[in-house]
């Protein structure tokens, strides 16, 4: 059985942090986040990140409901 405990600093910004930023620095901001933990974890097998958001719909807090920030992050992915 494989458990997954979600990323607290990932997942607290997308929902608490990013709703302020403009949608391209966000995005890359996340991407460099992950960047660094993929580094970290680098020569160890099967790593995964979960980004899971709090109960909260936090898109609503964001421009658009997310729109830029999610267009920007798809297009760096």
């Amino acid at each position: 059985m494989n458990c997954f405990f979600r990323d607290d600093n990932l997942s607290d910004l997308i929902g608490f942090t990013y709703a302020t930023w403009h949608g391209d620095d966000a995005a890359q901001n996340l991407v460099t986040e992950l960047t660094q933990l993929a580094r970290s974890y680098a020569g160890a097998p099967n790593h995964a990140v979960l980004i899971a958001l709090d109960g909260e719909n936090a898109w609503e807090h964001y421009p658009f409901n997310g729109y830029y920030f999610l267009r920007a992050l798809y297009a760096l992915l």
